[in-house]
């Protein structure tokens, strides 16, 4: 009815009553609520979360006069202030936002630069050992790749 005034329930009314259709209901009603629980707590990381900002990224200052080879974790990256345009971060060294991401090299453990798309040199610069890279159960070599470009001053 439009404009009837309502009611207040009491425990004896028949609305209350705990019929197959209100217990339904109310199955329905604590499924969805443990759903969006669920959803919420998966959807915001857990303990894979903690662990992904402990992962360990590796870098190297492009500065000649540095040439720092420096790791940071995920979350040092995330707090560290005004990552450029390019997500490069500052060198601890020297200070400067020239660096680049990188990985070891597997000879000798120096760090070799990324180019680009995260791909590695086809020979260590610094012992001249052929740069392997895994790629699922086996280990290839690393095809030629066009050197990245100098940056200016």
């Amino acid at each position: 009815m439009v404009g009837a005034p309502l009611r207040r329930l009491t425990p004896t009314d028949p609305e209350r009553a705990l019929t197959p259709k209100n217990i339904t209901l109310s199955i329905i009603a604590i499924a969805c609520v443990v759903g969006a629980v669920v959803v919420t707590i998966l959807s915001r990381g857990g303990p894979g979360e903690t662990e992904s900002l402990d992962r360990l990224t590796m870098w190297v200052c492009r500065d000649p006069a540095c040439g720092a080879e420096f790791t940071l974790t995920v979350g040092a990256m995330a707090k560290q202030e005004g990552p450029d345009f390019e997500g490069r971060i500052t060198c601890p060294e020297c200070g400067g936002k020239n660096t680049a991401r990188a990985q070891p090299c597997h000879n000798c453990g120096r760090y070799l630069e990324l180019w680009g798309h995260g791909t590695l040199p086809p020979q260590c610069p610094y012992c001249g050992h052929q740069v392997l890279v895994a790629h699922g159960d086996s280990t290839h070599t690393h095809g030629p790749m066009t050197p990245p470009l100098e940056e200016g001053p």
